[in-house]
């Protein structure tokens, strides 16, 4: 798909929006920085082989914020919390 796939939660949540990247899917390998704003969550995350990495909210832009090397993984999945406890997936992206 040209946008990455959503799951209904993201639907529900007009108060987040999705900045970077908007395609997708992401290169392999690639330096990749994710960027979402949002309202609705307070904490994003993505879980890669059991290993939880955390946006960091970036004041000045007023985005979630995580720059790194996409693994040789399948997909990537962007979990979102509003309770810092229970997190959901959001929406996820292809890996080429």
């Amino acid at each position: 798909g040209r946008f990455p796939q959503n799951y209904s939660s993201h639907t529900e949540c007009l108060n987040t929006k999705l900045v970077e990247p908007r395609s997708g899917s992401v290169a392999k390998g690639s330096k990749v920085l994710f960027s979402i704003k949002s309202n609705d969550y307070s904490g994003f995350a993505f879980v890669i082989d059991d290993e939880w990495k955390m946006l960091n909210f970036n004041s000045s832009t007023g985005c979630y914020e995580l720059e790194f090397d996409v693994p040789d993984v399948d997909s990537l999945t962007l979990m979102g919390t509003k309770n810092k406890r229970q997190y959901n997936g959001i929406l996820t992206y292809a890996v080429r």
